[in-house]
């Protein structure tokens, strides 16, 4: 395996030795419009910091690559293992839900793609049920939390799982699965459903319609980001923090994203999402 070249001075830099790394300056996005002149620049507009026509990687050894992969899942681990929030998936809801948590400080949040209260997630525990005949006695990876929120989509090899464990552990009585696609129907229905399914857990997205039976929603995605920003302020409720579901949280006017600026469909003029 090959890599650019490392040294040992650069290994202890690296934030796989629990050193944390400046974030890196961010260049403004550029939206365009019909009434601005200004074009966006192409990623070939600028010139890489290596020759493309003779690039050529440095050797390194596979203990160097074993030892990194090692340290970084570690740190996190060190890091993650006790959190106030652990959200299962990184789908549009999971993620959304990530960034309204993240505009509150003090919380803690680690995003993973028993009692009565879910407290935690085991990460390892789909190699146990994909060969649970052959392999049984696999210790669990935990990660303990004070609020679980799982955004692991409809059903599929990979999909609800966290509504299934729970089905599988008597904690929910049934899983009745999606009804067919209805997108209209499904969009206020999944944010609607969005909620504290067992004490501990919160469910959102897609997987809302697995538990409840709503339709297939489809590729229209601003029910997954209200599920998610919803699920959030759910979290933020159970952690005793200021949150717009019981009406603690102060209104603040939101900055303007432009990643969050799209197009609108009738004709060329931005609108805000």
């Amino acid at each position: 395996m090959a890599a650019m070249a490392t040294t040992a001075s650069s290994l202890l830099k690296t934030s796989f030795s629990g050193v944390r790394l400046p974030a890196a300056a961010r260049t403004p996005s550029c939206v365009a419009t019909p009434r601005a002149g200004a074009i966006c620049n192409s990623i070939s507009s600028s010139t890489p910091p290596y020759d493309l026509n003779a690039f050529k990687f440095s050797p390194i050894k596979e203990s160097i690559v074993s030892r990194e992969m090692t340290r970084r899942y570690m740190t996190d681990m060190i890091t993650y293992a006790d959190t106030d929030v652990v959200i299962v998936g990184a789908g549009s809801a999971g993620l959304s839900c990530a960034y309204e948590l993240s505009k509150d400080p003090s919380i803690s949040i680690a995003i993973i793609v028993k009692e009565d209260r879910v407290a935690g997630v085991v990460t390892n525990w789909a190699l146990v049920s994909m060969n649970h005949d052959t392999q049984s006695c696999m210790d669990p990876n935990v990660m303990e939390a004070k609020v679980v929120v799982s955004s692991c989509g409809h059903d599929g090899p990979f999909g609800a799982t966290g509504v299934k464990r729970l089905q599988d552990i008597g904690m929910i009585q049934a899983v009745p699965g999606m009804k067919a696609l209805d997108m209209n129907t499904a969009e206020d229905a999944i944010v609607r459903l969005t909620r504290e399914v067992v004490p501990g857990m919160i469910v959102t997205g897609m997987e809302v319609a697995e538990i409840d039976g709503a339709p297939r929603m489809g590729p229209t995605f601003g029910a997954m980001m209200i599920s998610g920003q919803k699920a959030a302020h759910l979290a933020l409720k159970a952690l005793g923090r200021p949150n717009g579901i019981d009406g603690t949280l102060k209104n603040v006017t939101p900055a303007l994203h432009p990643e969050m600026i799209l197009a609108a469909t009738n004709n060329g003029d931005i609108v805000d999402a």
